[in-house]
């Protein structure tokens, strides 16, 4: 099985904070709640994605739609797995995850899809 990261967390970096506003005890303590409110929530969906991820034994990345390259590439990578063996593609367009769910569907390999943020993945499992 795969033994990568399943994702890593970005936090957003503070605001600036105006010198006239640093002094304002209330002010600092609801911005100090807010930003651990941020990184709270991006904690808890990086959490949620982590043990929705099924496992997966390849991956790889496809970023443009090109007819038919992009379905080809998918053919071709799933050829080099195992039987019961999955792949894991990633893309930052939803329209190029949909269209090769779609395809692996047709070619009646059973997959599921992800989104993380502006990440979109598609788990594609061979079978024979």
């Amino acid at each position: 099985m795969c033994s990568t990261p399943k994702g890593s967390i970005t936090l957003k970096a503070p605001a600036f904070i105006p010198k006239r506003m640093s002094n304002d005890a209330s002010f600092t303590s609801s911005f100090k709640v807010s930003n651990d409110n941020v990184e709270r929530l991006q904690t808890e969906r990086l959490n949620a994605f982590n043990q929705a991820e099924p496992n997966f034994d390849q991956i790889t990345s496809v970023d443009q739609i090109r007819c038919p390259s992009h379905l080809i590439q998918l053919v071709q990578t799933l050829k080099t797995l195992s039987t019961q063996q999955t792949l894991k593609v990633s893309s930052r367009s939803k329209a190029l995850i949909e269209d090769l769910s779609a395809s692996s569907r047709i070619l009646n390999y059973p997959c599921s899809k992800l989104q993380l943020r502006h990440q979109h993945f598609l788990y594609v499992t061979k079978i024979d």
